[in-house]
């Protein structure tokens, strides 16, 4: 089942705050042995629907069943998931839950396989062998990969960048393509301390992406690469949340307190930083926009986490200098690779020219300001 985002309420369920990893660049610092009680996740996934529909705004619902590891608690979710499936709800929904694939037996796969179109398994994966050693310590070949292609072959993919595996960002996201993925959502990590030397590696490994996808436009472009450019010439003094953190995304932890998502939560931030978010508007998007960001013209297409701005800082509207510069290295990828398509298959009218020019133009400008950094 496909869900409209745009009518879509996004609500998760912190089942468990285990997992069976250690990350290099994971937020989740504080996790524990918590985890939620079958009956209260009976009665919350009750009250999201009331609510939903009472709300009026929603005409369907992803429920997703979030941790740490939601694997950890894989009876849990196959008892509420068929609790689910025997009751009539009033709006349309759809199950979901992300997993690093680890735990993954055959007899989860048999489940999941048997119920893939009412149940989403989405899995997070950073690349080739060493990449995934780097970063989470699990050899690529512990997680069948295929298995999630057959299942869900137009979910996406998930991978994160890390300090050590960022001279990997090409062969990483190529590796993942070969693996039969046509979606990936790739980014640096938000959670770790950058070194400004790895700008340029950033630069390199983007540029390579860039040939790769010129020689392979059969081949869906990964989220690096598929920047909404025409979003950056909107010049208007508005501005609008990256993400609906909340409002349309919400989560509930195992007590049922609720929270903005699962950034926004127990399991990622302090006790004075969970203090602070009583009282918070959500819904007020000035709140989410700095000053030096109300000045950037790329503001309108700019790749946030409000979350992970305010566990480093206690504000939502902080970006880091490294991130907002390595975002217009971004732009200035995405910039050459458009131009180049175009001058390859486009240039036979005025108007896609004068395209390829601006295009021309804002990768010159964005390569001279990346140079002075």
């Amino acid at each position: 089942m496909v869900l409209d985002k745009a009518t879509t309420r996004y609500v998760a369920l912190m089942i468990t705050h285990k997992c069976n990893l250690n990350c290099v660049y994971c937020y989740e610092k504080f996790k524990s042995t918590q985890t939620m009680d079958i009956d209260n996740a009976k009665k919350y996934i009750v009250n999201i629907f009331d609510e939903t529909v009472h709300s009026g705004k929603y005409k369907a619902l992803e429920l997703s069943m979030m941790g740490g590891e939601p694997l950890l608690e894989f009876e849990k979710i196959k008892e509420i998931s068929e609790w689910m499936w025997s009751r009539e709800w009033p709006l349309k929904y759809i199950l979901f839950a992300s997993t690093n694939g680890t735990l993954l037996s055959d007899k989860m796969k048999q489940w999941f396989y048997a119920n893939k179109d009412k149940f989403v398994l989405g899995i997070s994966l950073d690349g080739a062998a060493e990449s995934q050693i780097t970063n989470r310590g699990q050899l690529t070949s512990v997680v069948d990969v295929d298995f999630f292609v057959k299942a869900w072959p137009l979910q996406g993919i998930k991978a994160t960048i890390s300090q050590d595996s960022l001279r990997h960002l090409a062969e990483d996201i190529i590796y993942i393509h070969n693996k039969g993925f046509k979606t990936i959502y790739a980014n640096l990590a938000f959670s770790i301390e950058w070194e400004w030397e790895s700008l340029s590696v950033f630069k390199e490994q983007l540029l390579n992406l860039v040939d790769f996808y010129l020689k392979h436009p059969e081949i869906s472009r990964c989220s690096l690469l598929n920047l909404d450019l025409c979003s950056i010439l909107d010049f208007s003094d508005s501005y609008e949340k990256y993400c609906g953190c909340g409002e349309g995304t919400l989560l509930i932890e195992s007590d049922g307190t609720e929270f903005p998502c699962p950034v926004f939560s127990p399991i990622s931030l302090p006790k004075e930083r969970l203090e602070a978010l009583k009282g918070m508007d959500f819904a007020d998007p000035s709140m989410f926009v700095g000053d030096m960001c109300k000045k950037c013209l790329l503001r309108k297409g700019c790749i946030k986490c409000y979350g992970m701005s305010f566990i480093q800082t206690g504000n939502p509207a902080y970006v880091s200098p490294f991130n907002c510069a390595a975002y217009k290295i971004q732009v200035l990828a995405n910039c050459v690779l458009q131009e180049k398509m175009m001058e390859r298959d486009l240039l036979n009218s005025q108007e896609k020219k004068n395209m390829a020019n601006v295009l021309r133009t804002m990768r010159i400008i964005f390569n001279h300001s990346s140079n002075q950094m």
